[in-house]
């Protein structure tokens, strides 16, 4: 009797599974998986000796390749949380890592950015929210095409001071497109910055909160304008500010009242863009506040966040130093642009920036003096306007510190010793596989190179400022000199 190739086939397997598989319950369902395999591998006729070889040896091949991963899926449903883990590791592992460098100012962010980038065949994108602005390149620190060592940089110079807001939403969109780019390229994003809430929503995600609408916007524009219209009698009065802030108060006063206590108490002073926002969206909500919409998170990247310090009492050394250079540098020819340009104080993001806001308000006071006086420039209004200068950077950098170790995701890096013995501890990690897994935490992200020991707290008590440009009197007299300059055409 002639046994076409299928049943020859289905003997030889049965005896095959016999072996690998023994009998019972799991017999049968093997059985009748392989009848439904050979019928529907039935022909009408016999191949030749050659492709029965072929295909006898590939149909053994393939069976027990089926047979195999059916049985360890089975034994893997027994064990959920095996094949879960395997799931989430292989889900890491394609995740796109981004570096995310931050700190207080002056501590060498910039720096550390670019020794990385160069390192790792990366690229720079800024998160801070003065460098996006054009012409205000002293104040925010930004550096020269020289400093950037042929490094590319993003989000730099994008929006100009004079008519345009930019905002965390806008940021966060931006950023996401560098990022893409970068990705695509085969290189690795670097974000470098100290403006907390902008790596906030590129870390965690952006907040779901209700899309605007020009009705919505409207409504809350009308809202506010009518508080600040009734306090705006001697709005072209540039010494007289105590109506602008009575408007202020009382903006805030009705944001609590509509039920947004957080935002109120978080908004920058005359921040009116985010104000207005924040009413906007309880109108369009129903009343939920700004806080309580969860933020939804990117799960195509894997951020590597790091936080630089060092030694307080030198970094604050190293904070007064820049803001002396700052000043010798140009910031308040940078200030005197705005105000050329119709810009007054707190008026705009970059009319609102540590240091512009200070340069700004020294430049009128030295003109109003100037006018209803007949005052001339001194060093005593001078030395002042830096010392207070000073004293606003290193309240900023406090600020900065109690944000970063809030966000337990950081790892803390100490930067005392240069940029590249930090750069160095960033790579350990960065190239370490481990370090995708494992989270980082209060437990083990080094939080304690930041924080301010008992010796520490009592050295900062006596912490005084030593003036290492302006103590010499022909830098003072230069920069008096300059000053009644700029008044002169403001």
């Amino acid at each position: 009797m002639r046994v076409s190739a299928a049943a020859a086939g289905g003997t030889f397997l049965r005896r095959r599974r016999r072996k690998m598989y023994g009998s019972g319950l799991e017999m049968m369902m093997m059985m009748t998986t392989t009848t439904m395999l050979c019928a529907s591998r039935r022909c009408d006729s016999p191949p030749s000796t050659s492709s029965r070889r072929e295909s006898k040896g590939t149909t053994r091949r393939t069976f027990q390749q089926q047979q195999q991963h059916k049985f360890v899926k089975r034994f893997a449903s027994s064990t959920p949380d095996a094949t879960t883990t395997t799931k989430n590791e292989r889900a890491e592992k394609t995740k796109k890592k981004v570096l995310v460098i931050s700190g207080p100012t002056s501590v060498g962010k910039s720096g550390v950015a670019i020794s990385l980038a160069k390192r790792l065949n990366g690229e720079v994108i800024s998160a801070d929210s003065v460098q996006v602005y054009e012409h205000l390149n002293v104040g925010s620190a930004k550096l020269s095409r020289e400093e950037m060592q042929s490094i590319r940089h993003h989000m730099l110079d994008l929006k100009s001071p004079i008519t345009d807001d930019f905002d965390v939403a806008e940021f966060y969109q931006l950023a996401n497109q560098c990022m893409d780019d970068i990705h695509e390229r085969g290189k690795v994003p670097i974000v470098c910055g100290g403006t907390g809430m902008y790596l906030k929503w590129l870390t965690d995600g952006k907040p779901d909160v209700p899309k605007s609408t020009k009705e919505s916007s409207l409504r809350a524009e009308k809202v506010v304008k009518d508080i600040r219209d009734r306090y705006n009698k001697n709005a072209n009065d540039d010494n007289n500010n105590s109506n602008i802030d009575k408007a202020w108060d009382e903006a805030i006063e009705y944001l609590k009242q509509r039920g947004d206590s957080e935002t109120a108490a978080k908004l920058a002073r005359n921040d009116w863009y985010r104000l207005t926002r924040a009413l906007e969206i309880l109108n369009v909500s129903g009343g939920k506040p700004k806080g309580s919409f969860q933020p939804i998170k990117d799960e195509s990247r894997h951020f590597l966040c790091y936080a630089l310090s060092m030694n307080r009492i030198d970094l604050y050394r190293r904070m007064d130093q820049r803001v002396e250079e700052m000043v010798a540098n140009g910031i308040l020819d940078e200030a005197a642009y705005l105000l050329r340009e119709g810009v007054k104080p707190n008026t705009n993001s970059a009319s609102r920036a540590i240091g512009y806001a200070h340069s700004i308000d020294y430049l009128l006071k030295c003109k109003n003096e100037l006018v209803n006086n007949g005052a001339a420039i001194n060093d005593a209004a001078l030395l002042e306007f830096i010392d207070e200068l000073q004293r606003e950077t290193r309240m900023y950098a406090k600020r900065q510190f109690t944000w970063l170790r809030s966000e337990k995701q950081f790892r803390w890096i100490d930067a005392s010793e240069g940029i590249e013995k930090a750069s160095a501890r960033i790579l350990e990690t960065f190239n370490n596989d481990s370090s995708e897994k494992e989270e980082v935490n209060e437990t083990n992200n080094n939080a304690s190179i930041a924080e301010v020991t008992k010796e520490m707290a009592n050295e900062l008590k006596r912490y005084r400022v030593e003036l290492k440009l302006f103590d010499d009197e022909n830098i003072r007299k230069a920069t008096i000199e300059r000053v009644a300059d700029i008044i002169s055409r403001i």
